[in-house]
């Protein structure tokens, strides 16, 4: 690694000792607990339902909405986590009332 300072300016070091790498983390398991706590799709809505429903965004694609249950869909899927049903990088993300995101880490190289 080169940078303007030269070769031996310690980033690659620093790097090494604060950065995370994470590992592929499947999609599949999230949906399927936001499934059964009733997250409708977006085919399946109108407009007019989306105005009074938290948006529900996986790896910043917006998968469908929660009419209700959110708090209860937010600590299933913390509990998945901690159990380590779930990749324990999975990150969530609520806004309440707005939106509710959910982020399964991607292989980094």
């Amino acid at each position: 690694m080169q940078t303007s300072d030269g070769a031996e300016c310690g980033l690659v070091k620093n790097i090494a000792l604060t950065c995370i790498v994470s590992s592929d983390s499947a999609e599949d398991p999230v949906l399927q607990v936001l499934n059964d706590f009733g997250m409708q799709n977006l085919e399946e809505i109108s407009p007019c339902t989306v105005a009074r429903a938290e948006k529900v965004f996986l790896n910043d694609t917006w998968v469908g909405i929660l009419q209700d249950g959110s708090e209860a869909t937010v600590h299933t899927l913390k509990q998945l986590r901690r159990a380590q049903l779930l990749n324990e990088q999975v990150g969530l993300n609520q806004t309440p009332g707005l939106n509710f995101s959910i982020h399964c880490p991607a292989f980094v190289s």
